[in-house]
């Protein structure tokens, strides 16, 4: 028997945007049930740290300040340097030997990055730095019920993007490939637009780093229009889902972004995004109406045409700190692909 995929999974997970963190700025975030303190020093940096001052307990989330590259606890002003080291107390005296439990974080394409893995490991593999291809960038967030497979599994599942989000004639451009952490898929198909049924092809091209970081890169070739989608999934509590996405989009020349006169540029790409978003937003929440209410399938049904599931499911057992040990589906010539289940919280043996 198998053993649903476990809600917590090992990845690297956003637990902020970079816009959030000014320099000097202190947030609070969740990240697999347990919180965080995310800050930015005068200089930059941003650092990751468990909430609560080793010294007496204060929350830092709450009253803590950025004094030039220290964090400082707004219980007694004890003084915490980068590495997380106790530097100074609010009194002068000698600082005692303590140290914040700082998290493993990463910053990177617009997104605070914080490693968690179930057994404490540290990080197994580096987010990638994409070029800074698109000159304007538009940010959404949605919190919703459902288990962390459920958004890279919907992306591999053709067979509902017809009927949910009118693409017809999706295909896979090729198979479903996989590099140990890293996983890529490409579909053409043809977007429905307006009431009248006219459609225009399209190649939509997915890359994953894990569970936690997804990137969609769009191209229609006969608007000349390339668009780019980045989503960071993140488990605040198990059974929740926080999805931050940045969305871009610009005329092309060839298969690269158009270069003509920045100021141009910039404003074509500016109208050009802000008029995608709209759209982004309406088909994201048709899937998460859906993920709200789905229970896990274990051995699902499967039909022609429903895309590589199967690879999907074998690919992410590594991320589950509880690995399933029989195969999500029997091996069955006539059914290549299979559909998708994603699972609901409630549902888990």
């Amino acid at each position: 028997m198998t053993t649903a995929p476990t809600p917590c999974p090992d990845g690297w997970f956003a637990v902020a945007f970079s816009s959030d963190l000014r320099p000097g700025q202190v947030r609070r975030s969740r990240i697999a049930g347990d919180e965080v303190v995310v800050y930015r020093t005068r200089s930059g940096l941003v650092r990751v740290t468990a909430p609560h001052c080793p010294h007496l307990g204060a929350h830092l989330g709450r009253g803590g300040r950025v004094v030039g590259e220290q964090l400082v606890c707004p219980f007694h002003g004890f003084s915490f340097d980068t590495d997380g080291t106790c530097v100074a107390t609010g009194y002068g005296t000698r600082p005692p030997k303590a140290s914040l439990r700082l998290r493993h974080s990463h910053e990177a394409n617009g997104f605070v990055f914080v490693w968690q893995h179930h057994a404490g490991l540290p990080p197994q593999w580096d987010l990638p730095r994409l070029p800074h291809d698109y000159p304007h960038t538009a940010q959404t967030t949605h919190c919703f019920r459902g288990h962390p497979d459920d958004p890279g599994e919907n992306s591999v599942d053709i067979g509902h993007f017809a009927h949910i989000h009118r693409i017809t004639d999706a295909r896979p451009l090729h198979t479903f490939t996989t590099d140990r952490h890293r996983a890529q898929l490409a579909v053409t198909g043809r977007k429905i637009l307006g009431p009248y049924g006219h459609g225009i092809d399209a190649v939509i091209r997915y890359e994953y780093w894990g569970l936690g970081f997804t990137v969609i890169d769009t191209h229609i070739p006969r608007l000349r229009i390339r668009g780019r989608v980045l989503n960071a999934v993140t488990v605040p509590i198990p059974g929740q889902l926080q999805m931050r996405t940045r969305i871009s989009s610009a005329l092309t020349t060839g298969s690269t972004p158009a270069k003509g006169p920045l100021w141009l540029d910039r404003l074509l790409a500016t109208a050009l995004t802000h008029a995608v978003r709209p759209q982004y937003v309406r088909d994201i929440r048709q899937d998460i109406g859906i993920w709200h209410h789905k229970t896990y399938v274990e051995r699902p049904r499967l039909a022609e045409g429903d895309g590589p599931i199967t690879a999907w499911r074998r690919w992410t057992r590594q991320f589950h700190p509880v690995h399933p040990t029989d195969p999500v589906h029997p091996t069955d010539p006539a059914h290549p692909t299979d559909p998708i289940n994603p699972v609901h919280p409630g549902a888990r043996p």
